[in-house]
């Protein structure tokens, strides 16, 4: 069905997929039907874990290997950077404007490794004290406090482990409200059929979908049901983070997620 309409598709645009350039990938299916299905295809069968707009896809729980290019490429844009001559003011900037900003597109599509967070905020945090990615003691200031806000006294830094939850949030209310989007009708069509998406536990799912589904525990605490997230006619991540840093009362939350 899906060769069909690639099929379709090429004959509307002139546009001829490559076939020494495509893969198939298969789950469940016996040796014998797959090489059926290559001959008829013509394409050659491909191999998870593979990397898809520069971050790795696979079926399972994201592992603190797969996260290496993250890490590296963070590395390498410090190693790159004349820091001799900056304050702790310029540092700090780098941080907030380069570093984060690096992980936030991670963040948003997967459930990073607590041992992946922590190494980020300990990159920044000794790239903040010292210009540089050696290994130090010296922090003038706790890290949880630098990531306060500036009324409590912080400096605004982002808390990735935070910023994460926050971001899977988004994919959670996407579910609720976004039912247009293709992998989203997917999600309901083989997971949440005719029940709710608050009562769905999709334990035939892949590890990254069932903690998206949990992520519901998010807004719960928030004290928002399926119904409250099902009215917000957008949803940005940066605002569920910041509400997220405070405790704050139902209605204010619901407010400040849908008006921003």
């Amino acid at each position: 069905m899906l060769h069909k309409h690639f099929q379709m598709f090429s004959a509307a645009s002139g546009l001829i997929a490559n076939p020494n350039k495509s893969s198939i990938y298969f789950g469940g299916v016996n040796n014998m039907i797959q090489q059926q299905i290559m001959d008829i295809l013509g394409y050659t069968k491909g191999e998870l874990l593979f990397r898809y707009l520069g971050v790795p896809l696979s079926t399972k729980r994201l592992s603190a290997i797969q996260c290496e290019p993250l890490i590296e490429r963070m590395l390498s844009r410090i190693q790159s950077w004349t820091t001799k001559f900056l304050s702790y003011a310029g540092r700090a900037i780098l941080v907030k404007s380069v570093l984060f900003a690096i992980q936030t597109f991670w963040a948003q599509i997967f459930i990073l490794p607590k041992k992946i967070v922590h190494f980020i905020q300990a990159i920044c945090r000794r790239f903040l004290w010292t210009g540089n990615v050696e290994p130090t003691k010296k922090a003038l200031i706790a890290w949880d406090k630098l990531c306060a806000p500036k009324v409590a006294g912080g400096l605004n830094f982002i808390n990735v482990e935070l910023w994460n939850k926050a971001a899977i949030c988004k994919l959670q209310w996407s579910i609720c409200t976004r039912k247009e989007k293709m992998w989203i009708q997917w999600v309901h069509t083989y997971y949440i059929e005719e029940n709710t998406v608050w009562n769905t536990e999709p334990k035939n799912a892949s590890w990254a979908i069932q903690k998206i589904f949990k992520a519901r525990n998010n807004f719960a605490n928030a004290g928002l049901l399926e119904e409250d997230v099902q009215k917000m006619e957008k949803c940005s991540a940066k605002q569920l983070y910041r509400t997220m840093q405070r405790d704050f009362p139902k209605v204010t939350w619901w407010k400040l997620v849908c008006n921003n």
